[in-house]
């Protein structure tokens, strides 16, 4: 009798042993087919490193690796073992191979938990960088594998300098663990007591990467629960309160109908994860896949919360009433004026007063060409969407407000960026634009005066934009909003200047009326016609009374900009005397508009500083993160002025805790 049962357990000894070695065979490669590559894939040096989760191994992404081996899609040509000592072997190459997945297999992948995963991955990267010359690379990781993965890139500041981590996209895995059966809105308010969620959080607090991650939280859920029958949905949610929009850009899909298992084998998923890889956008038809936009998103949580709030870049805000009264009018015989008028679409181009009266803004600008829009916002939107599409380039500036760069890039547009020099006061040199311009140049965007600096290029700046653009017949559309209030500085619109000049601007900023949602489009008559087919698709009209008010406003401008430029005047003063007095905090000073950007000398990064600054002392400033310009910060001075003081002195107070 024993000897049988001796002899089974040699056989399950035999059989467990046989399965190991079989498991972690690699996934067979198969190289792309040159004669047959696909119109709609993106075929790139970047490769995709593939790490499985625990007891993960070749089977773990087999199903994946065939289909785009299969579709042509995509090739394996790497393999990497990694003992249960942590040696690293590795198999294959990507040098000149296009669209390369790597194979990462774990030989003994039961560990209790997934810090050893986590060291191994931390040298496979770093190996990769050192020997392999991979600089840049796509990660998708199952399960622990990303939970791994994840300590990894926070526990190595080598990693987060050398590697630039393009796409991450993490399949069902557990980042909080001390959760379950609850949901994650719930969940996020109590303390957790995951002691790996609690280090990664004090690690990704102050990380510092090359360039912005863009992760995708794949969640799988069967019978219509939370959960993919492993990984309960909450625990895998807890990565958005990781991922900061300083460094990184967060997206979270949920699969019906899929398992753990599912997430790196079901065709809905690989085709998804196909999408995001390699698949080029479509001209014509392009999704958009826009990231978070940091600024209005930043404002958006915050502003409601703010005791002092100093980052509003418009100047201190009419009431109803100040906007009505400027010409001595009562508000009641304002209303009783237009009370008999019909709550109909209205001028859907803008009445032809409002455009008589902006036209006046510009030396020969007729009125027709004027279309009135939602905001600023609306109308850059409108121009950007009317002029550009996939295949076209586009030069913005950064920093700068983001749309003017982020809405050409969802278009399928290529963007190359114009980088603000703040050694320059903010500005750039003219060569610098030269480099950047192509015959394929569609539209040059500026932002001018600049948000968040404050920064005005002036007409002999302007001149020197307009004969590069008419070198290659590029439009050159110029939001300027931030119209400056210093009569001394030389400012002509772009309209006057260029013919194929577009100007955007609204009653937000320096007419202190961001309510009134009110902005226009400045542009020659054959730009016009083209906005208007456009405009019918975004906009109907700006609102019977929005354009009576703005009306209003517009006949009373002088009285508006004398107001306001003398509020520009004094709270710059306000700021000057105050900058005299705090050490950790600089500029160059704005020009006569009413948005500038601060310089934080601070040993915390911005984002989270600007995080406790409103939470301890009620302060509201925007993070430069949220204009990709780290240890800065958005200066909305031209608030009211015992705001501005109250709130710069409460500033002081916390930057003190620095000392």
């Amino acid at each position: 009798m024993k000897k049988i049962i001796l002899k089974i357990i040699v056989i399950i000894l035999l059989v467990l042993v046989g399965f190991q070695i079989t498991s972690l065979l690699p996934s067979k490669n198969k190289p792309l087919r040159e004669d047959k590559l696909l119109n709609d894939i993106n075929y790139s040096n970047t490769p995709t490193l593939l790490i499985p989760g625990w007891a993960g191994n070749k089977w773990t992404y087999n199903r994946m690796i065939d289909t785009y081996q299969d579709e042509n899609v995509a090739q394996k040509t790497m393999t990497i073992h990694v003992s249960p000592t942590g040696k690293v072997k590795v198999h294959g190459t990507v040098k000149n191979k296009k669209n390369a997945m790597i194979q990462v297999l774990f030989d003994w992948n039961y560990t209790a938990s997934y810090r050893p995963q986590t060291k191994w991955l931390t040298n496979v990267m770093l190996i990769l960088h050192d020997k392999y010359h991979i600089n840049k690379m796509n990660v998708i990781a199952h399960s622990w594998g990303g939970s791994a993965w994840l300590h990894a890139l926070a526990g190595s500041s080598k990693l987060q300098k050398e590697i630039k981590f393009s796409r991450v996209i993490l399949l069902g895995v557990p980042v909080e663990e001390s959760f379950d059966d609850i949901s994650y809105k719930k969940a996020k308010k109590i303390h957790s007591t995951d002691g790996n969620y609690q280090k990664l959080v004090a690690q990704t607090k102050y990380l510092r990467l090359r360039a912005k991650i863009k992760f995708y939280n794949f969640l799988g859920e069967i019978k219509n629960e939370n959960t993919d029958g492993s990984v309960p949905h909450v625990q895998s949610e807890f990565l958005q309160k990781i991922v900061n929009p300083k460094w990184a850009y967060y997206s979270q899909m949920t699969f019906e109908d899929t398992s753990h298992s599912g997430l790196h084998s079901d065709e809905k998923v690989l085709k998804e994860i196909e999408q995001i890889l390699w698949e080029k956008e479509k001209k014509g038809g392009c999704k958009m896949n826009l990231p978070e936009f940091g600024v209005e998103a930043w404002l958006n949580k915050w502003e409601k919360s703010a005791k002092y709030d100093i980052s509003q870049s418009s100047i201190d805000s009419l009431t109803l009433e100040e906007l009505i009264g400027l010409d001595g009018t009562k508000v009641e015989d304002f209303f009783a004026q237009h009370s008999t008028d019909k709550l109909n679409y209205g001028w859907i181009e803008g009445s032809p007063e409002f455009k008589e009266l902006v036209a006046e803004l510009y030396q020969n600008m007729p009125a027709d060409n004027i279309l009135q829009t939602n905001g600023a916002t609306g109308a850059n939107m409108l121009a950007i969407y009317a002029l550009v599409e996939a295949g076209d380039e586009v030069i913005s500036m950064i920093p700068s407000y983001q749309q003017l760069y982020d809405i050409p890039r969802s278009l399928g547009v290529k963007v190359k960026l114009l980088n603000l020099d703040e050694k320059q006061d903010w500005s750039f040199k003219i060569d610098e634009l030269k480099e950047l311009v192509t015959p394929k140049t569609k539209l040059i965007c500026l932002n001018n005066a600049n948000n968040p600096t404050g920064t005005v290029f002036d007409t002999d700046f302007m001149e020197e934009v307009v004969k590069i653009a008419k070198e290659v017949d590029s439009y050159i559309l110029v939001d300027e909003v931030y119209m400056p209030l210093n009569k001394d500085r030389k400012f002509v619109s772009i309209v006057d200047m260029y013919d194929k000049g577009i100007a955007t601007n609204s009653l937000s900023k320096t007419f202190s009326l961001p309510g009134l949602r009110i902005g226009w489009t400045a542009s020659n008559k054959e730009v016009a016609d083209i906005f208007r087919k456009f405009r019918d698709y975004t906009v109907i009209c700006g609102g019977v009374l929005n354009d009576a008010l703005a009306v209003h406003a517009l006949k009373n401008r002088d009285k508006i900009l004398q107001r306001n430029e003398e509020i520009v005047k004094n709270n710059l003063e306000i700021v000057e005397n105050w900058l005299k007095t705090e050490p950790r905090v600089s500029w160059c000073t704005p020009h006569s508009v009413s948005t500038s950007f601060i310089k934080l000398d601070i040993p915390q990064d911005d984002y989270s500083f600007c995080e406790d600054l409103l939470r301890e002392k009620g302060v509201l400033l925007v993070p430069g993160t949220a204009f990709d310009r780290p240890q800065h910060a958005r200066l909305g001075y031209c608030c009211n002025p015992k705001i501005l003081q109250q709130g710069l002195e409460k500033l002081s107070e916390y930057l003190r805790k620095f000392d």
